[in-house]
């Protein structure tokens, strides 16, 4: 069984490796994002999203922008940086290890 602990940072982890994801294909604002952590289960409170876009924007792997207008209210939007996208390129190869070995001990498992 999972500890409580572990699961929250694997959790946390792969929220980060989503975001950047995310803002890979274009910008979006708080809300949208929200909807899409929700929409695939990966966020149950959602002042969680907030420290975790701190320390991504802290490490400079996304931008925050205010844009508003005469129609809307401010939006807070998000973009990746090109060390965002470098960290995300990281990671894909880092999960690329992680299914391989997975698969490797899943298969041993069955034998």
């Amino acid at each position: 069984m999972i500890r409580r602990n572990t699961h929250l940072i694997l959790k946390r982890g792969f929220i980060e490796f989503y975001i950047l994801q995310l803002l890979s294909k274009g910008q979006i604002d708080i809300h949208q994002l929200i909807k899409k952590l929700k929409d695939v289960s990966l966020l149950w409170v959602e002042g969680v999203i907030f420290p975790i876009l701190f320390d991504l924007k802290r490490n400079e792997y996304l931008l925050k922008e205010n844009s508003s207008s005469e129609d809307s209210p401010t939006m807070r939007l998000y973009c990746i940086t090109p060390k965002g996208a470098d960290k995300l390129a990281a990671l894909k190869a880092e999960w690329g290890e992680i299914e391989d070995t997975t698969h490797e001990f899943m298969t041993d498992e069955a034998q």
